[in-house]
């Protein structure tokens, strides 16, 4: 099957926990919705008013969340495509949105921000959860009982001229994000700077993609770079 998006670049797309539906956001502020089945779209939604990026399905396939496009519009949007309303707004990120990842056993969702914060958030109770300051990302595992949440420090390097990047991953139980995390690794090599990451199906490995155009795989237990 191939789909033709007849708009403006696609920068962001997504598909539905059922498989039915893929869901692409475009640069001309406005979501396309596709059913997988017949190859066809059903519609297409605009929203002039803060335009649409990283759209992804909540555990409802009419339902969706994405990120303003529009400066210093930091807001995730909460949007029921059934109705084509957009039932809440969250806000509090002070710089550009870079990653939503969803739990896959509830409401809960995390956001991460250029401002140094993850957030997690709940779209059912639309209402803040937690924030995690001088962390650059992270992931839930396909249990949703994991989060991975990505701690990023700046230090010195032996070069003066040069900073170096103390980057840690840490694992939390969700069932009380303000509990210690369980397990804490150290990435050694300074120089791949970590800028997304996700669980393997398995829950076994993190896969690393870092600003370097290269991917690292670790492993989830031990930590060790495989």
């Amino acid at each position: 099957m191939t789909l033709i998006f007849q708009t403006k670049q696609v920068n962001s797309v997504d598909i539905s926990h059922d498989g039915r539906y893929l869901v692409a956001g475009s640069d001309d502020m406005s979501v396309g919705l596709y059913d997988l089945e017949s190859g066809t779209k059903v519609n297409t939604y605009y929203n002039r008013a803060y335009g649409v990026d990283l759209v992804r399905f909540t555990h409802h396939n009419k339902c969706i969340l994405c990120v303003s496009r529009r400066a210093q519009e930091n807001r995730i949007m909460y949007w029921s495509l059934h109705d084509n309303n957009i039932l809440c707004s969250f806000l509090g990120h002070t710089e550009p949105i870079t990653g939503i990842d969803l739990s896959p056993s509830n409401s809960t969702f995390l956001s991460s921000s250029s401002d140094g914060t993850t957030r997690i958030w709940d779209y059912t109770a639309k209402q803040s959860v937690i924030k995690f300051n001088r962390s650059r990302g992270g992931c839930f595992d396909n249990t949703g009982r994991v989060l991975a949440c990505l701690f990023v420090k700046q230090g010195k390097s032996d070069d003066a001229q040069a900073l170096s990047l103390d980057q840690m991953i840490h694992l939390f139980k969700t069932e009380n994000f303000r509990e210690k995390p369980f397990q804490t690794f150290t990435i050694e090599n300074e120089s791949q700077e970590i800028r997304q990451m996700k669980f393997s199906p398995n829950g076994k490995f993190l896969l690393l993609a870092t600003g370097k155009d290269t991917l690292l795989l670790l492993n989830a237990h031990s930590g060790l770079i495989a």
